[in-house]
């Protein structure tokens, strides 16, 4: 017979604290750990029955294209490395999934590409929410929505990042329903596959962004400074909103990635430019 899990005034209480846990990590500006973000990417191929991949490391998600370009120069060796400087993407893109794999992507029921590393979400997602009554996973969605900031996806707008950069895996996107699967089995003791949490949490507090292929795992520092308003919107005025350490800059006001020109002029002068 199935439990029927019912929140108490006590266990209410707690919501906020692992929201604030979540959070912080999702906007967390500590860089990762290499030796620890390459076990829990390894970690993460296994639970999805692929072999282990080679791991690289980036320090934005600007620098990812020009990490694959000098993968591809790496593999055909140096006397015919010039000439991929001069081949089109589309054959850049063809001839580099024949080294490192196609992106490790599937078709989603609702016909959209997602990461075939979903299949952890989607596992750990339909066996909780299934013991979980529909009210109590909409209040825990409904107070992570009140304070999320969605910072990656700002940056995804962004119109320098071509095709490569969408196959990313957004990690910090499941932190919402890592605040909510962590609440539901440490506080409200439902039972999961507990070494799949432990995969997908793991990844979590050691990845930013990822980029992932059948033989290849490109993994991305977090930025080293984020600024927002006072409505924990992306924001700065004269200075970048968001640094990676390798110099990537953001500008943005109120949410909205913007050019440099404009973030270093007041808004009032926006028009008149």
């Amino acid at each position: 017979m199935q439990t029927t899990y019912r929140l108490t005034l006590d266990q209410a209480a707690q919501i906020p604290h692992f929201v604030q846990t979540w959070r912080s990590l999702a906007l967390s500006t500590e860089p990762i750990e290499p030796i620890a973000a390459m076990s829990a990417v390894k970690a993460a191929y296994q639970a999805i029955h692929y072999q282990p991949p080679e791991v690289l490391f980036c320090p934005s998600p600007a620098a990812i294209p020009q990490l694959l370009n000098d993968r591809l120069k790496q593999s055909v060796g140096e006397n015919l490395g010039w000439l991929i400087d001069r081949y089109p993407k589309a054959a850049k893109r063809d001839l580099l999934q024949q080294i490192i794999g196609t992106p490790l992507r599937q078709k989603s029921i609702e016909g959209i590409w997602e990461s075939k590393l979903f299949q952890i979400h989607r596992a750990l997602s339909r066996s909780i929410n299934a013991q979980l009554p529909w009210h109590l996973t909409a209040q825990l969605t409904g107070t992570w929505a009140i304070y999320d900031v969605p910072v990656q996806e700002t940056l995804l707008t962004l119109p320098q990042f071509d095709s490569s950069i969408h196959n990313c895996l957004l990690l910090t996107s499941w932190m919402q329903s890592a605040m909510r699967f962590d609440f539901a089995i440490s506080v409200m003791q439902v039972p999961c596959d507990l070494q799949l949490w432990m995969v997908m949490k793991t990844m979590l507090q050691q990845c930013g962004w990822i980029l992932p292929f059948e033989r290849l795992c490109i993994v991305c520092d977090r930025p080293s400074q984020l600024r927002f308003d006072a409505y924990d919107h992306l924001h700065a005025v004269g200075a970048p909103a968001v640094v990676y350490r390798d110099g990537f800059q953001v500008f943005a006001h109120e949410g909205a990635s913007l050019p440099a020109f404009f973030s270093i002029r007041p808004p009032e002068l926006w028009q008149a430019s």
